[in-house]
């Protein structure tokens, strides 16, 4: 379900605004083993309980951080170019409501 949902979001990124995700398998496999603890009471398919470590939540930490950086990274990218393409000052955005009218 995590795999859909992340591809149906990908694919409106790249429509709305012509970039990509980064690659999201480790963000899905998180995403997996988060269900296994919520719902399973931390426990995998089989029976067996994930294995959890501080390691493992800073990695996931660092992944989430690295994920939303490139995406506003990305946006910012856009951002600025439709401002230029709007004859807009990208490093002052909010020139064009100082405006008085």
């Amino acid at each position: 379900m995590s795999t859909i949902i992340f591809q149906l979001l990908a694919g409106m990124y790249r429509d709305t605004f012509g970039i990509d995700f980064p690659d999201i398998n480790r963000m899905v496999k998180a995403i997996k083993i988060r269900h296994d603890l919520i719902h399973r009471n931390g426990k995998k398919k089989d029976s067996s309980l994930h294995s959890i470590s501080a390691r493992h939540i800073d990695a996931l930490i660092q992944l989430a951080d690295d994920f939303g950086i490139y995406l506003a990274k990305q946006l910012n990218t856009v951002k600025a170019l439709n401002l230029r393409i709007c004859g807009q000052d990208p490093d002052n955005p909010e020139g064009i409501w100082q405006e008085e009218y």
